[in-house]
């Protein structure tokens, strides 16, 4: 691969040895506190998470306005899957130079800061979707995309980790959105198929699967996508583009193909992430704007209603009582909350709204909370609710029932440092656990 050694910078302008040391560096395993938590503004070490905490490189501290302040390193032999607070939802991992790209948009300043309709083309894992998240306007709606089945899956996971509700979750090749969501999102993020050679050091196995065929083929299927994503835009919306990847093919030779058959669009700014200049492993980012005055799609706000209408759920009443304004109904044996504000277009989704409990009818009809609603909620003072310490929480992940004296038997909220972490159903001073089996982790 001559052009990817060539690639980094001209001959005249690398000293060889700080280069090739540079690239030596022992890889890093970032995080970012999950805003959407809303006690986690309090620095972590003093909240007495068990976590080997380090601040993330004084060089970032120009990011201040961007939320990288929330960001952190772990060591690289650190399990967050064995973590509480991961499980808890109260950070997510991502690779630092992904983690930067979604901030590429705030440093236009002519740009809004905030947007109304927002659409992630290429969502999985999730980790820019919640970023993209934290640009949305109130009442404003977020579609997270991903054709792939097993990827939606994951995304689904971690949206319902990080306890968010409102993101809508679609499963659609980018070319069937550009009919219901023709020219209605103010943002588009493609964060495209690539080749992946900033994974090559992480991930040594896919170097095997490199070619220049595979890079022609993905740079052929992200024009696609980005012909897509130009439907999508509305007048003088923002369009972000980003792979990880360093060959020019899937780069700036996509955005220059693009221009040159899109004459409204123009560039706002190109940026590459180095692995050699900073943290992470590399990346590609591109913002563009397409001409005009940016225009506001048409989005149903939904009357106010309270959570709590019609039909009433017994002992789960008080929980969905501290949920946002919304609507609780049940379908079937389903108990689903769906947010209050929806967008005005058709476009059936897997997920829209979620389902915070399910109702088992026999002798007698019962009410089981689902693991997505635990994971939306935070300690209650007025309904049953138990804190667990870091010893307990580690027990209650691997599935084993705790002691609860003096607890009253019925369904509990298990928290950890406040926050949802899963239910427990105390039965004569035991408290069974409910913890999801799949997500158990290992003595």
């Amino acid at each position: 691969m001559p052009w990817l050694r060539n690639a980094f910078l001209p001959a005249e302008q690398m000293n060889p040895s700080d280069e090739f040391f540079a690239l030596l560096a022992p890889l890093l395993q970032p995080l970012e506190l999950n805003q959407f938590k809303t006690s986690l503004n309090q620095d972590p070490e003093r909240a007495g998470w068990k976590l080997p905490w380090k601040r993330w490189a004084p060089h970032l501290t120009q990011f201040l306005t961007l939320n990288l302040p929330d960001a952190f390193l772990l060591p690289l032999d650190f399990r967050p899957s064995r973590d509480p607070a991961w499980h808890a939802g109260m950070y997510y991992c991502q690779e630092p130079s992904a983690m930067r790209s979604i901030y590429e948009i705030l440093k236009h300043e002519h740009l809004p800061r905030r947007f109304n309709s927002i659409v992630d083309l290429c969502s999985s894992p999730g980790g820019k979707t919640l970023q993209l998240k934290s640009l949305l306007s109130e009442g404003g709606v977020l579609i997270a995309n991903e054709l792939d089945p097993k990827r939606w899956k994951i995304l689904a996971e971690n949206m319902e980790r990080a306890g968010v509700a409102d993101v809508l979750l679609s499963r659609y090749s980018p070319n069937q959105l550009c009919g219901p969501l023709k020219q209605w999102a103010q943002l588009v993020l493609v964060d495209a198929p690539c080749s992946g050679e900033a994974l090559f050091r992480r991930t040594p196995s896919m170097r095997s699967h490199w070619s220049i065929q595979a890079v022609k083929s993905c740079a052929l299927r992200q024009h696609k996508i980005l012909e897509s994503a130009c439907e999508l835009l509305c007048s003088g919306g923002i369009l972000v583009y980003s792979t990880c990847t360093f060959n020019p093919l899937e780069n700036e030779d996509v955005i220059h193909s693009l221009l040159a058959s899109k004459p409204e669009f123009s560039v706002l700014s190109f940026r590459r992430f180095w692995p050699q200049r900073g943290e992470g492993e590399g990346q590609f980012v591109a913002v563009l704007q397409k001409s005009g005055a940016l225009d506001s799609p048409a989005i149903r706000r939904r009357e106010k209603v309270p959570v709590k209408r019609g039909e009433t759920f017994g002992w789960l009443e008080v929980f969905l009582e501290s949920l946002p304004e919304g609507r609780v109904q049940r379908q079937q044996d389903k108990i689903i909350y769906f947010p209050a504000y929806r967008f005005k277009v058709s476009l059936p989704v897997p997920r829209q709204g979620v389902v915070v409990g399910r109702v088992k009818v026999g002798k007698k009809m019962k009410i089981v909370p689902t693991h997505a609603l635990a994971m939306m909620m935070e300690s209650l003072q007025n309904a049953p609710t138990r804190d667990l310490s870091y010893e307990e929480s580690m027990e209650f992940l691997k599935g084993r029932e705790l002691e609860a004296p003096g607890a009253q038997d019925g369904w509990t909220l298990v928290t950890y440092h406040s926050q949802g972490l899963g239910w427990g159903k105390v039965v004569q001073s035991r408290m069974k656990n409910h913890y999801p089996s799949a997500f158990r982790m290992n003595s």
